[in-house]
């Protein structure tokens, strides 16, 4: 499929589109010439680049009247006090023609806090599916592999060992047990969760309560989760 700004997917729309949010966040931030001047000189420079012929359908139409209203409100240099305002025009025009992702029902039931990697915050669905989320949580866009493979393999590692309710093998003698309790809890998802350290675990062998014994995770071999 031709296109002129490499967008041929409302995906590449929203990538495109958030890297110049992020150039908004900046120069707001820092409120400097040179921050401004930067996300100015993009805007210019895909402004300039218009063609609507080879335009992909998607550029025609999210990317392209993002571009045009968000240049055209654009601050002027040499004017500080229009700065803010202008920025504030800029995120508003970007934002809007942002393309939004497909509403469905969806459910993080994973997430990687930004910096690893770089310095995004990813969520996964149940389905596997990696998404680049918002500072809410809020799923953006999905990330693109190899992203996603080195995000699951990140939140994998990141998880306890063990979990309340999984069968586990003791290592010294063979027998099979499920774990009732994780340091002294029995709540099922709080003792799943990537912040916990596992300590002891007690295990319970059949349907006697009184027979219940108390190990140190490297004393374990998990059988099931």
């Amino acid at each position: 499929m031709a296109s002129l700004y490499g967008i041929e997917s409302e995906d590449d729309c929203r990538v495109k589109i958030d890297e110049l949010l992020q150039k908004v966040y900046v120069a707001r931030r820092k409120l400097v010439k040179d921050t401004v001047a930067d996300l100015k000189s993009d805007l210019e420079r895909y402004y300039k680049q218009r063609d609507d012929v080879r335009m992909s359908q998607i550029e025609r139409i999210w990317f392209w009247p993002a571009i045009q209203h968000a240049y055209v409100g654009a601050p002027h240099l040499g004017s500080p006090k229009t700065w803010r305002e202008g920025l504030n025009e800029i995120e508003l025009n970007l934002k809007y023609y942002r393309p939004a992702l497909e509403e469905k029902k969806m459910t993080i039931v994973d997430t990687l806090m930004a910096g690893v990697p770089g310095s995004e915050y990813y969520g996964v669905d149940e389905t596997g599916q990696v998404f680049v989320l918002d500072e809410k949580g809020k799923p953006l866009r999905k990330a693109p592999e190899p992203i996603g493979t080195k995000v699951r393999e990140q939140i994998q590692r990141a998880k306890p060992k063990f979990g309340v309710g999984d069968t586990v093998e003791i290592v010294s003698d063979g027998r099979i047990g499920i774990i009732k309790e994780i340091n002294g809890r029995n709540d099922a998802v709080n003792t799943r969760s990537p912040v916990m350290v596992v300590e002891n675990c007690k295990i319970r062998f059949g349907n006697d309560i009184t027979k219940d014994e108390v190990f140190k995770p490297e004393q374990l071999r998990l059988v099931k989760r």
